[in-house]
């Protein structure tokens, strides 16, 4: 096959799992870094190879093995420059490595209207835990102080403001437990 520079110069995937299950014709992805590998979904993550793409947030993608060079002295994409760093907590975004099991579970990417978190995902349960032990702390110190003047004058104002403090802290107890939205 003749190698067109214009049918192959392409390593933006804004969205990933069309353009990997239902790659254009005359479009084939290659490692820009390289110019040398086709990028291809493997099955599993298991053996990794530079033919296997690596995705960024931004929507460039690239050989893992090309890439993993590229971060050891970068810390932006190769191509557009996208600072590959958690805004608050500061540490490395990592790039998701495509395989056929994973590319359905992969968050959008920035030009589809995907988002990246403030913090990475250690950091962001950290201040997560500490926020919610304060917050269970005041909630739990308002329902005891509401529970003992109830039980002091039997007001039934008292009893549903007690109630209401139950009901708050059993509330911020279901927003801790839900399950995170997919975000990089």
């Amino acid at each position: 096959m003749e190698d067109n520079s214009s049918e192959r110069a392409s390593c933006y995937v804004p969205d990933p799992v069309y353009t990997f299950l239902f790659p254009p014709e005359d479009v084939q992805l290659f490692c820009i870094i390289c110019h040398d590998s086709d990028l291809f979904l493997p099955w599993t993550d298991l053996y990794s190879k530079d033919t296997d793409p690596a995705l960024l947030p931004c929507g460039h993608v690239f050989g893992s093995e090309c890439l993993d060079v590229w971060l050891e002295t970068h810390d932006t994409c190769p191509v557009c420059r996208f600072k590959l760093e958690y805004e608050l907590c500061k540490h490395p975004i990592r790039p998701r490595w495509l395989t056929r099991e994973n590319v359905l579970f992969v968050p959008p990417t920035l030009p589809e209207g995907g988002t990246v978190a403030a913090q990475c995902g250690p950091c962001k349960r950290g201040t997560e835990q500490r926020v919610a032990s304060e917050l269970c702390m005041e909630l739990a110190e308002r329902y005891c102080e509401r529970k003992a003047r109830y039980e002091q004058t039997g007001w039934e104002t008292d009893r549903k403001k007690m109630v209401k403090a139950r009901e708050d802290l059993e509330r911020l107890t279901e927003v801790l437990t839900r399950s995170e939205d997919l975000q990089w």
